[in-house]
């Protein structure tokens, strides 16, 4: 036997649960019988064919066509209905109450000064908001007599964060937290990292099992990438710098999302090639932003603050052959995950980590994404903001270039604005412009409706000038791209 293999079966129970699988090091040192091995492949390939079929493969019910996943968050969000949009109004008002105790009064040792810990002077205020906005949009669709203020209330702001976003963000966090752990302890992750890691390490400085966290998010959730992505770091799967890149480039709209900015731009008969297209270019995107700042100067240490090694990095490379590298991981990974204890003990730490901080999360979700749709539709900032992308634009010979410009800087507030925007200004804008505008918007992952406060509020150590930096880092980079595939797609 090499010497440092550990020989799994033959620890005792104590030093079997001691066994940290998540570290790539320790996963390829460790050494299996072949009945145990063979045990380990049907494991795997069960709970990864139930992954994949609840994450990724897209079914029709009732006429809608989604994940299982969406389906049933979808199934939740109308099971609720209006009594939906009213607990988020008492949950909401209830954390914006509490918050100004905790923030601005509680003793830093007490509960609610622990709670509010690290937030801002001004989270407050943001949360005071959410809660304010959201009981007078229940008001309204609760009691007709009842007028609230168009700004607030309309299905330009609040008629469509509420539905679109928060009640499903009400669902999808809990939900997703269940069946996180079935995607990511069964050995599909790491199968699918030994394989992509030749690709992803040079061209992305990310590790082969990223890839996941950006399928999920395509075919899922944003919010759901950031989660899967948040619990490998705190396992110490990612490092800081790791964890910002994926949270910040591959945590990008789902299918759905895409599908609608899309329909918006009235490109909905070339959805495929655009999403595909957006999608490479998207890539693009990250193999540049993670070459500069502010991604370049973040600090490749894990959690645990020890700083990654070159030894490390070709530890998750691995030697031999890849596709056996990659099977045996999912082996042994799936082998040593499959007892009841451990998967109740992984989906209640998912569970406890994530609702801990879940009223937070969706008030500030809710508040910073009504926000920026308020700003979008009724102030000129983003007309404004649009001076930064015009003259990249012009030189380009975009047409309709200030349209597209204006459109384009409204994705700061959420995915669907640009198109939004883009569709309220004129009819008949180029197809090309249209182009440009989609595939942009599904590039800018980073954007306040959504990703924003959930990175923010989640511990993704980065910093929110960081993140409005990317945005237009993002946005930038990603406008020639869409300019050459406009004029090879159309």
């Amino acid at each position: 036997m090499e010497q440092g293999m550990i020989k799994f079966e033959e620890l005792t129970q104590k030093e079997q649960l001691e066994v940290n699988a998540n570290d790539i090091t320790v996963l390829d040192r460790i050494e299996l019988s072949v009945r145990a091995n063979k045990i380990g492949l049907v494991k795997s390939l069960f709970y990864s064919a139930l992954s994949i079929f609840v994450f990724f493969i897209q079914i029709d019910i009732g006429g809608t066509r989604n994940i299982p996943f969406g389906h049933v968050v979808n199934f939740l969000v109308a099971l609720l209905g209006d009594a939906g949009v009213w607990a988020c109004a008492v949950v909401f008002s209830i954390v914006g109450i509490l918050s100004i105790y905790g923030v601005y009064f509680a003793k830093k040792d007490s509960g609610l000064g622990k709670y509010f810990d690290g937030d801002s002077k001004i989270h407050p205020i943001l949360y005071l908001f959410g809660g304010l906005y959201c009981t007078l949009y229940a008001l309204q669709i609760t009691i007709p007599e009842f007028q609230s203020p168009e700004i607030l209330v309309g299905s330009l702001t609040a008629g469509t964060i509420i539905p679109v976003v928060v009640l499903p963000g009400l669902w999808i966090i809990p939900v997703s937290c269940i069946f996180i752990p079935l995607l990511l302890n069964y050995g599909l992750v790491d199968a699918v990292g030994a394989l992509l890691e030749p690709l992803m390490r040079p061209l992305l400085k990310l590790p082969g099992r990223s890839a996941v966290n950006a399928i999920v998010s395509f075919v899922g959730s944003c919010t759901c990438g950031i989660l899967i992505t948040l619990s490998q770091f705190k396992k110490g799967m990612y490092t800081k710098k790791e964890a910002v890149i994926i949270a910040t480039s591959f945590s990008a709209v789902s299918v759905g999302c895409a599908n609608l900015a899309i329909r918006i731009a009235g490109l909905e008969d070339y959805f495929v090639v655009v999403y595909l297209s957006s999608l490479v270019i998207l890539v693009c995107v990250c193999a540049i932003t993670s070459r500069i700042p502010p991604l370049m100067g973040k600090p490749s240490v894990y959690i645990d603050e020890h700083v990654q090694t070159k030894e490390e990095i070709l530890a998750q490379r691995g030697s031999g052959n890849i596709f056996v590298r990659a099977i045996g991981r999912a082996q042994k990974k799936a082998y040593i995950s499959d007892r009841i204890s451990n998967l109740v003990r992984e989906v209640g730490l998912s569970v406890s980590s994530t609702l801990s901080v879940f009223p937070k999360i969706m008030t500030l979700l809710a508040s910073i994404g009504m926000i920026g749709l308020v700003v979008a539709h009724y102030t000129p900032i983003f007309e404004w903001m649009g001076y930064i992308f015009l003259p990249v634009l012009k030189v380009l010979g975009v047409e309709d270039a200030s349209i597209v410009a204006t459109s384009l800087a409204a994705g700061i507030g959420d995915m669907t604005l640009p198109t939004s925007v883009m569709a309220s200004f004129a009819q008949g804008i180029a197809t090309e412009s249209r182009y440009i505008v989609a595939s942009v918007s599904i590039c800018q992952v980073v954007f306040l409706a959504e990703t924003i406060p959930v990175i923010l509020t989640l511990g993704v150590p980065a910093k929110f000038w960081e993140l409005l930096l990317l945005f237009f880092e993002q946005t930038l980079i990603a406008i020639p791209f869409a300019v050459l595939f406009a004029s090879i797609l159309f």
